[in-house]
């Protein structure tokens, strides 16, 4: 029987977490499937090269500059923000991105969109009458009921937005190619299935129906016993353009290892020159976790998600809202401290590193914590996946 065709499709968002969650769908639905993807960032085209029978690069959905401003230095509110920022509100923008995106779910002759952080290629599924599978955190996931989006944190509660001028450039876009509009914004994610990978606890959307997945390939089957001595420094993004952060990772003065994607040679001689163990690759998740102490990263859900379920106490310096988000959520666990960016002086960071290394407490919560959620994240994530997608096959 001749396999149906899916489109895995990635267009703004930054880090290697986002191709590795398409994989994952990809791998559990693989006897039912054959890929092609379509990527932004083709850096990390490699993590999906074998599994799918092309890979091509589009265009980021680009940053509006002018949507930034206008918030006045102020955060995002909701998920509206952010895909105002990314051209939401403009209606002729987004007629040509679905026509794009259209033109390629055409050429590949595509059946179903794999989709994780693709809003646009979901609005040309749409158009097409194909099928969505839409992957990611709760984060990047609004539950498709709601009559509007969700206030993230509670402190950045201002909207900046009209929903009903967003609602409106999105239903231009979607008659404009003979489809039905939508009735409020969120519905842009009534989708064939919706696979949210997180923890309730990591989850915006607390009045989400149940069926979250652990996150798979991210997590580890090992809890730490506190025997671990090393700091492991994941730094994927701007982390990296913090000087005084890069200064006080070299002066930690304890053993430390670090995964660096995108540093250059120049960067990760440096930090080997001050002592610090490169890897090239991405560290096995077990072998990560029985040798690591103490981790500390932006926030990024997928890292912070594998030292919740290792055991494993955290430090973070958040780069943006998002990786704000999860770390706060995190912080609220008693398993991690947050920096801000801004706040990061050389000496008081390292100082901050050598205490929580030393934390009992905050390792003793980790351990806990991973403990009580054992059997969530054990579930057998391939087979979660082709339970929710079955009525595609």
């Amino acid at each position: 029987m001749t396999k149906k065709r899916a489109v895995l499709a990635w267009e703004c968002g930054a880090g290697r977490g986002h191709v590795t969650k398409l994989k994952m769908v990809a791998q559990a639905l693989r006897g039912h499937f054959d890929y092609y993807a379509v990527l932004h960032q083709m850096a990390v085209a490699h993590e999906v090269e074998d599994i799918c029978d092309a890979v091509f690069p589009c265009e980021s959905l680009p940053i509006l500059q002018a949507e930034i401003e206008a918030r006045r230095g102020h955060n995002a509110a909701t998920w509206a923000e952010y895909l105002a920022q990314r051209g939401f509100c403009d209606a002729e923008f987004l007629k040509t991105r679905v026509e794009a995106w259209r033109k390629a779910l055409t050429l590949f002759e595509a059946d179903v969109l794999i989709a994780d952080y693709a809003p646009a290629a979901m609005l040309a599924a749409r158009t097409l009458g194909i099928p969505t599978i839409v992957v990611g955190t709760g984060y990047g996931i609004p539950p498709s009921e709601a009559d509007e989006f969700t206030i993230f944190i509670p402190e950045y509660a201002h909207r900046h937005i009209s929903e009903a001028v967003m609602l409106a450039a999105m239903n231009e876009a979607l008659t404009s190619f003979g489809a039905a509009p939508l009735t409020r914004a969120p519905e842009l994610y009534d989708v064939a299935a919706q696979l949210v990978t997180t923890l309730p606890e990591l989850d915006p959307y607390q009045e989400r129906p149940k069926g979250r997945l652990p996150s798979g390939d991210d997590v580890s089957s090992f809890v730490s016993d506190g025997s671990g001595d090393e700091v492991f420094i994941y730094f994927s993004t701007s982390e990296r353009q913090n000087a005084a952060l890069m200064q006080a990772v070299k002066r930690i003065g304890l053993p430390t290892r670090a995964f660096m994607p995108g540093a250059s040679d120049a960067e990760l001689a440096e930090m080997a020159a001050a002592g610090v163990v490169i890897e090239r690759r991405p560290v096995p998740v077990d072998l990560l976790a029985k040798r690591t102490r103490l981790m500390v990263h932006a926030g990024q859900h997928g890292i912070l998600n594998l030292a919740l379920a290792a055991g494993i106490a955290q430090l973070a310096v958040p780069q943006h809202l998002e990786h704000t988000f999860h770390a706060k959520r995190a912080e609220r666990l008693g398993v991690l401290k947050i920096v801000q960016p801004r706040d990061v002086l050389v000496e008081t960071f390292v100082a901050l590193v050598r205490e929580l290394y030393d934390d009992r407490a905050m390792h003793s919560k980790a351990q806990a914590f991973a403990a009580e959620k054992r059997d969530f994240y054990q579930q057998d994530i391939s087979a979660l996946i082709r339970d929710k997608c079955r009525s595609l096959f």
